[in-house]
């Protein structure tokens, strides 16, 4: 289990969130890597943190993993099959334990996951932001203005042709 800790999402790595550098790096047999994200205030307690809550994607992401080998060396993999390439990899290889994080900050609707970049042999943890269910609402009704204006006109032009005969 890793406990992560963030205290400015706009940071950088090292100063603003953990980093932790490796030689080597072992999953075990059970294949996932639990990490348990946690925020700080800027006092250094729990709390939330400073900086915009956005999405983070790729190596634009939180460099959280430090590989000092190249192409993947230095990782056995265990149970789990070793990325081919770069990119996201699955659930099965880390799990997210974000309840803390969501709570201090009161944002229960982003997504993590991790990206692995195989030629550093880096790690970063990605945000997603995902929008809160009365956004969905709204869009929904926005999109259904226009087809009440169609009904509207269409209903209107039957009552005056019906008028005219």
């Amino acid at each position: 289990v890793y406990d992560w800790e963030i205290s400015n999402f706009d940071g950088s790595s090292g100063a603003d969130w953990d980093v932790l550098q490796f030689d080597t790096l072992e999953f075990g047999s059970s294949g996932n890597f639990d990490i348990n994200i946690l925020s700080l205030s800027s006092s250094g307690g729990a709390g939330g943190l400073s900086g915009t809550i956005t999405d983070k994607n790729e190596t634009s992401g939180f460099l959280f993993l430090d590989g000092s080998g190249s192409n993947g060396s230095g990782i056995t993999w265990g149970a789990i099959s070793a990325p081919s390439q770069s990119g996201v990899i699955g659930s099965n290889y880390f799990r997210f334990n974000e309840d803390v994080f969501s709570f201090n900050n009161n944002n229960y609707y982003g997504a993590w996951s991790v990206y692995f970049d195989r030629p550093n042999n880096d790690f970063y943890l990605q945000y997603s932001v995902v929008p809160e269910p009365s956004t969905y609402i709204m869009v929904g009704g926005l999109l259904m203005l226009p087809g009440y204006s169609f009904i509207r006109r269409f209903r209107k032009k039957d009552e005056d042709d019906a008028g005219i005969s």
